[in-house]
């Protein structure tokens, strides 16, 4: 059965920019996001789930969240509450841990008026964390990070294809309709996360080949007369990985939103970046702030959910708290409590996307003078002027 599009409450703003950037915060909350928002949070907290087991298995020691927590900062002074830190689990755990603290930095930080605290946190999140995470199990989370990828970019771009739907033509779809309008694009999708890994690598080989010649008498002076060339490659290498890195949030929004491949969605994107750094770096302060506000929104939100419920119940039940101990109903209270807090990981990936979208298609018309009720290279005649 088709899903029926409506339009949107509030009519977007004709030139997108900040405010339109910061709606995010509670357009992020539409069901058909946060749905789909929800579905992608629950995919990958079960691949990350089983390769936990998986790295167990096989031999690979427990890591404990505390341990990586404890990388990111040296001296322990970003632990999480006791009972939270000193549980072992896999490094996709232990990652989802530290990743959780840093959230949590991030938006203190944000709201507390304290950008030292929260630049620190972001690094956590960004860079610190998954550094900790990889070093600490490298070949589990690199079978887990493109895993991660490829599914976030798919079902990511069909959040991206509704928030730009609402965005630029005031129009919203299901989420069952988002995804299908996606479909046709899954190979796009799934390899635009590799696309610059995939040409760095290029440029890395060459190299590879010159540093075998350092093992032989008479080639290394060749291999040293080359050597300048093997910089300008590694140069390369590290400006695409870099420029990767900046445009991977985007990249899906150009996918979905527009004509793009994999290719195409990576370069278009770093043209942007090179011509509108400051507009970028703008784009992604107004989309933290909205982070920090919604956020603050929801784990409250969350928080009143179960902390009310349980004390009502646990005050009828005679004293009983719901969800202690193992019985057989404990258990189900326990994955009633989890889908909450999969719920509320949900609004996280919701939001990301929905703000990525908003950022690309600020940054397209800044670059490229492109209406935002232009997909698929197709304009919509929507009245502005």
């Amino acid at each position: 059965m088709k899903e029926a599009s409506s339009p949107a409450s509030d009519p977007p703003d004709p030139i997108p920019g900040p405010r339109d950037i910061l709606r995010s915060a509670f357009a992020a909350f539409q069901p058909n996001r946060l749905v789909l928002g929800t579905f992608l949070a629950l995919l990958l907290g079960a691949v990350g789930s089983l390769a936990d087991r998986w790295h167990a298995a096989g031999g690979g020691r427990s890591v404990a969240a505390v341990e990586i927590i404890r990388s990111l900062r040296g001296d322990g002074s970003f632990l999480p509450d006791r009972a939270f830190a000193d549980v072992a689990s896999g490094p996709c755990g232990a990652l989802a841990a530290a990743e959780s603290m840093a959230l949590r930095g991030l938006v203190e930080g944000i709201l507390g008026l304290e950008p030292r605290r929260a630049l620190d946190a972001l690094g956590d999140a960004v860079v610190r964390a998954p550094v900790a995470a990889f070093d600490a199990a490298p070949w589990t989370m690199i079978l887990v990070a493109v895993v991660w990828l490829a599914m976030a970019s798919l079902v990511g771009g069909a959040l991206s294809y509704a928030t730009a739907l609402e965005s630029g033509r005031s129009v919203r779809i299901g989420a069952r309709a988002s995804l299908a309008a996606v479909l046709p694009r899954w190979k796009s999708l799934s390899l635009a996360p590799f696309f610059p890994l995939v040409g760095a690598a290029l440029c890395l080989v060459p190299v590879a080949l010159l540093g075998l010649g350092f093992r032989a008498p008479v080639l290394d002076l060749l291999a040293g007369a080359l050597y300048a060339l093997a910089l300008f490659l590694g140069f390369l290498a590290a400006f695409l990985l870099l420029l990767g890195a900046f445009c991977l949030p985007v990249m899906p929004a150009s996918i979905a939103c527009g004509d793009a491949d994999a290719a195409d969605a990576f370069v278009r994107n770093a043209a942007y970046l090179l011509r509108a750094p400051f507009l970028w770096i703008g784009s992604v302060a107004v989309a933290l702030v909205g982070l920090a506000i919604g956020l603050a929104v929801a784990s409250t939100f969350a928080s009143l959910t179960l902390g009310l419920t349980s004390m009502v119940a646990g005050w009828a039940g005679g004293g009983v708290v719901p969800g202690d101990g193992d019985s057989a109903a404990a258990s189900l209270v326990r994955v009633w409590e989890g889908l909450v807090r999969a719920i509320l990981a949900g609004w996280i990936v919701s939001f990301l996307f929905d703000a990525a979208t908003r950022i690309y298609l600020t940054l397209r018309f800044r670059c490229d003078g492109q209406d935002p009720s232009t997909l698929d290279g197709v304009t919509l005649t929507t009245g502005r002027s």
